[in-house]
């Protein structure tokens, strides 16, 4: 989860658009494949990483 994180925040500060998320329909499996979702929020993930953090 971090690299996304990273890459997020990486377009955050080059002000870039940020990706839309996807449509959950779209993500395709086949077989044994799976697919993970993990909860971020934000200002949580800030106030674990930095101490200024509101």
């Amino acid at each position: 989860m971090d690299m996304e994180v990273i890459y997020l925040y990486t377009l955050k500060e080059d002000k870039e658009e940020l990706p839309d998320a996807t449509n959950l329909a779209d993500i395709k499996t086949e077989g044994r494949d799976f697919v993970s979702m993990i909860i971020f929020d934000e200002l949580e993930y800030l106030k674990l990483s930095d101490s200024h953090a509101e």
